[in-house]
C-alpha cells in the first residue's frame, strides 16, 4: 500500500512539474513614456490580444530591414487585436535626437523610451531588431526573436488560446549594450551608501510610521520584504509620485528620479536587497518634521473640516466636503497646506 502511495505522489509531482514548465515566462508588469509623451502601461493592453515590441537602436545597420519586417507582420495582425510598438533600447536617447530618427524612419508607430534599460532588460532583449510578445493580460513573454514566421506562428497560438510556453529564436541585429547592469552585476550597490540615500530623499518622507505611504521604509528589513512591490511600482510609473513629464517645463517639488538612481534600486532588488556590511543603518536613524506645524507660517485663513470616522478596511465612497468662505472679492492664492487629524488614514 506504501509502494502504490509513493507511486501515485510520484506521478503526481512529476505532471505538476511538467505544466510548470510549460507556462509562458512572467515578466510582470511596466510603463513608459513614448516619444511624444504618451503613457503607455503593459496592463492597460489587455483589452488587446498582444502587444509586440521591437528594441530599437538608431545606430544599427540592420535595423531598416527589421522594421520593414515589423511592418510587414502588423499588416497582418493590427486587425486581429494586436498592438505594436518600438522601445529604444539604446539607453540615454536625447529627446530631440529620437524625435528626429523617427521621423527620418517614417514610422508611425509609439516608440517608447527605456532611456535606464530596465524594461528591455526585463523583457531580456539582447539586440536590436529583436521582437518580444507579450499577452498583456497575463503580463507573460509568448516569444522573443525575429519579426518573421515563428512570430506570427506564436501570435496565431496566442489569439487561439494555445500559446503554452515561451518561444525563443535567435536574432541577428546589433548586440546592445548594458553598462550599468554589468557594472552592477560585478558591484552590488551599497545599501548604507547608495541606496538609503535614494529612499531618503525620494520615499521616506511619506513611508515613514504615521505617515501617509502604506508601509514605513524605516530598515533594511522593511524595504527587503517589500522589494518586490518597490520594484513593482518603479517599473509602472506609480512611485515615486508626481512624475510630471520630465521633458515639459520642470517643477522644483516633483519627484524626479533620475535613470542611475532606478538603475539602482531595480539591481539591488534583482540581487536580493542585501544589506552589505555597514554596522549602521541610516534609514533607522531619519528624523522628520513635525506635519502638524505651518510649512510657511501662520496662514492668513484657516479653515477646519468636518471630523469623518474612517474604518481601519474597506471602500468608503468619495466625499466631497464643501466649506464657505467669507471673501467678498477675488484672491490670489499662494499656497495651501492640509493638517490631518490622523495621517494613518491617508494615502
Amino acid at each position: 500500500m506504501d509502494k502504490l502511495r509513493d507511486l501515485v505522489i510520484a506521478a503526481l509531482a512529476i505532471t505538476l512539474t511538467s505544466f510548470t514548465y510549460a507556462l509562458p515566462d512572467r515578466i510582470g508588469d511596466f510603463a513608459l513614456l513614448d516619444s511624444d509623451g504618451a503613457f503607455h502601461q503593459l496592463s492597460r493592453y489587455r483589452n488587446r490580444e498582444a502587444l509586440v515590441l521591437m528594441s530599437f537602436d538608431s545606430r544599427c545597420a540592420s535595423i531598416d530591414t527589421a522594421i520593414g519586417q515589423l511592418k510587414s507582420l502588423q499588416r497582418d495582425w493590427s486587425d486581429q487585436g494586436v498592438a505594436f510598438g518600438l522601445i529604444d533600447s539604446s539607453g540615454g536617447a536625447d529627446i530631440q535626437t529620437t524625435r528626429a530618427t523617427k521621423a527620418r524612419h517614417g514610422l508611425d508607430l509609439p516608440l517608447l523610451i527605456d532611456n535606464g534599460q530596465l524594461v528591455t532588460e526585463t523583457l531580456r532583449l539582447t539586440r536590436a531588431g529583436e521582437v518580444a510578445i507579450l499577452d498583456p493580460e497575463r503580463l507573460t513573454l509568448i516569444y522573443r526573436g525575429v519579426a518573421l514566421e515563428s512570430a506570427a506562428q506564436s501570435l496565431a497560438n496566442e489569439i487561439a488560446g494555445t500559446a503554452d510556453n515561451t518561444i525563443i529564436t535567435e536574432s541577428g541585429g546589433c548586440e546592445l549594450n548594458f553598462p550599468m547592469r554589468e557594472s552592477h552585476l560585478a558591484t552590488n550597490p551599497d545599501y548604507a551608501t547608495e541606496i538609503a540615500p535614494i529612499i531618503a530623499e525620494q520615499c521616506a518622507s511619506c513611508h515613514r510610521e504615521g505617515g501617509i505611504g502604506p508601509f514605513a521604509m524605516d530598515s533594511h528589513l522593511m524595504l527587503q520584504g517589500w522589494s518586490p512591490m518597490i520594484r513593482e511600482v518603479l517599473l509602472t510609473k506609480r512611485m515615486p509620485p508626481t512624475q510630471v513629464d520630465p521633458y515639459v517645463g520642470h517643477f522644483s517639488n516633483a519627484r524626479y528620479m533620475s535613470d542611475l538612481d532606478l538603475q539602482k534600486l531595480v539591481h539591488w532588488i534583482d540581487a536580493g536587497a542585501p544589506r552589505g556590511g555597514a554596522d549602521a543603518d541610516p534609514l533607522t536613524q531619519l528624523q522628520f518634521p513635525d506635519r502638524r506645524e505651518w510649512q510657511l507660517g501662520e496662514p492668513d485663513f484657516i479653515i477646519k473640516a468636518p471630523t469623518h470616522e474612517i474604518p481601519a478596511t474597506g471602500v468608503l465612497d468619495y466625499i466631497n466636503v464643501e466649506v464657505d468662505l467669507p471673501f467678498e472679492e477675488d484672491k490670489w492664492v499662494r499656497s495651501v497646506q492640509y493638517i490631518a487629524g490622523d495621517e494613518a488614514v491617508l494615502h
